[in-house]
This record gives C-alpha cells, structure tokens and sequence, in this order.
C-alpha cells in the first residue's frame, strides 16, 4: 500500500509505502505527527464513515423480491475506484482529523493505492444477521469459496419503501458488508498512543456531552443522514487520536 500526501503539514509532498512492519522516524518538527496521523484519519474515516455506494436497483429488486444475490468485484479497477472515492471525500475531514483551522489545509491532499494483490476475501462461509424491533429483518451470506453475498429480507418490503431511514440503513449495511469484506485485511483496526495521553482522562466528560448530545439528534430525527453523523462525530476539539485514547480510557473504566 503506497500512501501520497500534499500540502499536508510540513510536506509538500511525500511519498511512502507500508508494510507489516513500518518504522517512521526524524527529529522533532519534521513531520513524524502529520504522517501518521493523516494515514490513521484514513483508515478511521473508511472503516467508520466512509459509505459504499449500493447501487439503486439492487435495492429496488431487494425490496420487490425479498432476495438478492450481489456479485462481489475485485477487479484493479473496483478497488482503484473505491479507494480513489474514499480519499476523494476524507479531503475535508483532513482540518478535523487534526483539530486544526481548515485554511491550513485548504490545498491538501491524501491518495492511497492498493494493489489487488493486498485484497484477501475469506473462502470459510460468514453469515450476518440485523435485527430491529426484536425481529430479525435482515441475513446477509457469503457462500463458502464464492465472491458473491445472498440477501434475504425479512420485513415486508413495502413497509420498508415507505421507511425512508430504514431504506437508506438497508443500503448501508450491505455496503458496510461488502466494504468489510474486501477491505478489512489491508486496512484493519489500528491505534495510535499519542504524546497527549498523559492528560485525555482530562477531556473525557466534555467528549461524553458531545458524545451524548450527538446521540440525543440522531434518535429525534425522522430522517438520518450519514453524512452529518460523521461530519459531528469528527468535529471535536482535540485531534482524532487523541479522543480514540479517550474511547480507550472510557472502556478501561467500564470493565474496571
């Protein structure tokens, strides 16, 4: 994986890859925070925020027939332009990844490349099952040895056409599926134990109120849009790792 960045701290532009291991080391001031802070922003946003795009008619037959079979595309090409999209719409989280104004990052940019070769889908069968209302509306499965999920749809589609936020929740699972399902091995759940550790149990009851409060908008609203969720959830006023060692203490806590 080949990650490019611009404009981005005090790189003009650079250029590294990664692999199982990777050790990034300078001076103080020479960029080692922007680096590595830019490239954790990335994978947190795709994992977390970044929304596959289900094509329409896949949801239109899902809802008409109750069942659906979605080939799985692994092609260069499929990932480039997953990929490609993903960095296209983390451009403007960059200022809030870092807690920073955005007029510093005004011309900034952030381009990952995957080969094909990095793109590892399970052979062993997985089955994913959604509930909502105590009933289960939603099975999603990927056949042992095949590229390709079967969905079932539980609930009457009817009912489900005129829910809208259930409609656009049905479309983000299945992306979510497929997104993890092609991309959880090249970019995985990682952590960063920031230098500003030391003080996050500080700022833990602030992000709780902001935590909450987002929480309060999201249940009042009859109609949930993704993109403001994420756009609130990486508003804060301390940098993205930062708050992640924040999470990371609050657990601690609640098994303690």
């Amino acid at each position: 994986m080949k990650i490019t960045i611009e404009n981005i701290g005090v790189f003009k532009l650079a250029e590294y890859e990664l692999s199982d291991l990777t050790i990034i080391c300078g001076k103080n001031n020479t960029g080692k925070t922007y680096v590595t802070y830019a490239l954790y922003g990335f994978i947190d946003f795709f994992r977390r925020g970044y929304v596959f795009k289900v094509p329409s008619e896949y949801i239109s037959t899902l809802l008409e027939e109750g069942s659906l079979t979605i080939p799985i595309d692994i092609s260069q090409a499929t990932i480039d332009k997953y990929v490609a999209d993903a960095c296209q719409q983390y451009q403007k989280y960059i200022p809030k990844i870092f807690s920073a104004q955005e007029k510093n990052f005004e011309k900034s940019r952030f381009c990952v490349n995957v080969d094909v070769s990095e793109i590892i889908i399970p052979k062993e069968e997985l089955e994913y099952s959604y509930r909502t209302n105590k009933k289960d509306f939603l099975q999603i499965i990927k056949p042992k040895d095949k590229n390709e999920l079967f969905v079932s749809l539980f609930n009457n589609g009817k009912e489900l056409e005129q829910n809208i936020s259930l409609k656009a929740n049905l479309s983000k699972i299945i992306g979510d599926t497929i997104k993890d399902l092609i991309f959880n091995n090249v970019f995985k759940e990682c952590y960063i134990a920031s230098a500003e550790r030391t003080g996050a149990v500080i700022f833990k009851d602030e992000l709780n109120i902001q935590k909450n409060t987002i929480l309060r908008e999201i249940a009042s609203s009859d109609k949930i849009s993704f993109e403001d969720i994420v756009d609130k959830m990486y508003n804060t006023s301390y940098a993205l790792p930062v708050r992640r060692n924040i999470d990371f203490i609050r657990n601690l806590e609640s098994i303690s």
